[in-house]
């Protein structure tokens, strides 16, 4: 049974009530997590690193996110700008934790356009990515 859905430019992510998660639509980028690049014409499943389950995820326009059950994040796709949270530009075509944030438990994450935003259990924000308009909340 799904949970939960959301939507980017041209990709889904589904997550189902026993934490799995699936991915549909363009995937030029890697956005759905299925390596190799080639849309994914039906909802497939993505598998996280040690068979992590799912709680939470997010698109945007050609990235994606997910919180694990565990408060581990991951992100894919498009990394142009950062905002995968790398520290690079990269682009990650599967699902690759965020490191930086490992000393934290993520309960939530949203995603815009080329940025993304997390929010620990203990109510902290982090904020990576394109940041020229001040949607990072912090000055250009």
């Amino acid at each position: 049974r799904i949970l939960a859905t959301t939507c980017g430019f041209g990709h889904t992510l589904i997550v189902t009530e026993a934490g799995s998660l699936l991915a549909c639509g363009w995937n030029s980028s890697g956005q759905c997590g299925t390596a190799g690049g080639s849309d994914a014409l039906v909802p497939t499943e993505i598998r996280l690193p040690g068979r992590a389950t799912v709680q939470h995820a997010s698109c945007g326009a050609g990235h994606s996110a997910v919180v694990t059950h565990a408060g581990a994040l991951y992100t894919f796709g498009s990394g142009s700008c950062g905002q995968l949270g790398h520290g690079d530009s990269t682009d990650s075509p599967s699902p690759k934790r965020v490191e930086a944030l490992s000393g934290e438990v993520v309960a939530m994450v949203a995603c815009g356009e080329e940025f993304t935003l997390a929010l620990s259990a203990n109510r902290a924000a982090f904020a990576f990515g394109l940041n020229n308009v001040g949607q990072l909340g912090i000055p250009t």
